[in-house]
């Protein structure tokens, strides 16, 4: 089953090298579908199809906002005390899209939402907790920028950030994350050039999201030994 799964992806990356940039662009914009969907999914990670897929007008596969809620934009009052970090991040982000920051859209993702859960499982989470687990328990984060390298995280964030955090009552650590839906121009990833192509075209709509996540008191022992 994994050798099929992996040869399935290299024929898919083929598939991808081997199209123009523009074709690509309009199948993940304007003709986006269904199948399409699945297809992302498969090959790439939920997670990276479900980012792709509230990119558009029309959602294709509502299972990904199951536990998430929609944010008019980056005033909601109850996200008012990330509001400037938003304002800066969605200012810096969309500017070569030339976008209104105030129409820009949100997703509130909260803890027992798939996506949030999948985040927090993630071994380049892990990985980030794991190594600044000093800024944490004492409360002086540095590194406030998660790196997913591979995988699902990759294509669906690549780079996250962790706008807040504190441990809840039973020794839970809560993470507050955020990432925006742009894309790099001229990225050497074909698939991120495409996606750029498609927003630039409106086919895509500029989107940020704020993910809940939370790492349990017995993994973090895991990753950190008592504490």
């Amino acid at each position: 089953m994994f050798g099929e799964k992996k040869k399935g992806k290299e024929i898919f990356k083929k598939t991808i090298d081997t199209l123009p940039v523009d074709v690509t662009a309009k199948l993940v914009g304007n003709t986006y579908i269904s199948p399409l969907n699945k297809i992302g999914k498969t090959f790439l990670g939920e997670d990276a199809a479900g980012m792709l897929d509230i990119s558009h007008e029309n959602i294709n596969d509502k299972s990904y906002l199951e536990s998430v809620f929609e944010i008019d934009n980056y005033k909601d009052k109850r996200f008012e005390k990330y509001q400037n970090y938003l304002k800066d991040k969605l200012s810096q982000q969309f500017k070569h899209y030339g976008t209104n920051i105030d129409d820009i859209k949100g997703y509130y993702f909260g803890p027992n939402s798939k996506a949030s859960q999948n985040m927090a499982d993630d071994i380049y989470m892990q990985k980030y907790v794991k190594d600044n687990k000093e800024g944490f328990l004492n409360n002086n984060l540095k590194k406030t920028s998660v790196n997913f390298k591979t995988g699902n995280m990759y294509y669906a964030h690549h780079l996250a950030d962790v706008i807040d955090y504190q441990f809840d009552s039973d020794g839970n650590l809560e993470l507050i994350i955020s990432d925006t839906n742009d894309f790099n121009e001229n990225d050497e990833n074909k698939l991120v050039r495409a996606g750029d192509i498609a927003m630039k075209k409106d086919w895509l709509k500029p989107k940020f999201v704020i993910k809940h996540a939370i790492i349990p008191k017995e993994n973090l022992e895991k990753l950190w030994g008592k504490y």
